[in-house]
């Protein structure tokens, strides 16, 4: 049995995700996916939330500057194809915000249940507006 926070993440993982999809792409009908161009390879296709810094590091799991609509292949298949990713986030935020997420990770993190469900609250409202 899932344990409340496990489910709380779960729902949160879902909504975030959404988040990200909808932001990076558009909804295609026809597939029912979100469909844009992968941060990593610029090849149009379906969107998965792709993070550069892996999502076991709470810190930046639901930090949209860390994750970006990204190709299946690239995402699953290139582990991240995290070289171009920071190529493309340093493109677009800057060296500084990168080597601050890098060092960062290595820090210890805690955020509570409750943090975790006012972010979910939060995801699932933009999600709602458009």
């Amino acid at each position: 049995m899932k344990s409340d926070r496990s489910k709380i993440v779960g729902y949160l993982d879902n909504e975030f995700s959404i988040f990200i999809r909808k932001r990076d792409g558009i909804f295609d009908e026809n597939s029912r996916e979100y469909i844009g161009i992968c941060i990593t390879c610029d090849t149009t296709s379906a969107l998965e939330a792709g993070h550069f810094i892996d999502r076991q590091h709470m810190q930046f799991r639901y930090d949209p500057k860390n994750v970006y609509g990204q190709c299946k292949t690239c995402n699953e298949f290139r582990k991240g194809n995290i070289k171009a990713y920071k190529e493309k986030l340093i493109k677009l935020h800057g060296i500084e915000l990168i080597e601050y997420m890098e060092i960062a990770r290595r820090k210890p993190f805690k955020i509570s249940n409750r943090e975790l469900s006012e972010l979910l609250k939060y995801y699932k409202r933009i999600n709602k507006r458009g």
